[in-house]
């Protein structure tokens, strides 16, 4: 039953922290473009998550489930950019 709402969340969560991963990785090497880096991974990762999500509609049996997983990896991700670009750089 929730199984492919729970399944699917966890795919677009694995693809917000990968894309996060390189953006972060992609400024270590270039800070000078830090903010037209951090707002453009903005936009490609909204556009998956909108993008996924209108494709498989039908299949998204638990809504709610599938938004919760959804969120937790853009918490996790914003968090981790926090951490990365200013508790490290102390």
């Amino acid at each position: 039953m929730m199984t492919n709402s729970l399944l699917l969340g966890l795919v677009v969560c694995a693809f917000l922290i990968i894309a996060q991963n390189v953006v972060l990785k992609i400024y270590k090497r270039f800070p000078e473009h830090g903010i037209g880096l951090m707002y453009g991974s903005l936009g490609v990762k909204l556009m998956f998550v909108c993008g996924i999500t209108l494709a498989l509609r039908n299949e998204i049996e638990n809504s709610i489930l599938y938004a919760i997983v959804i969120l937790m990896g853009v918490l996790y991700t914003n968090v981790k950019t926090v951490l990365d670009l200013y508790v490290n750089n102390k």
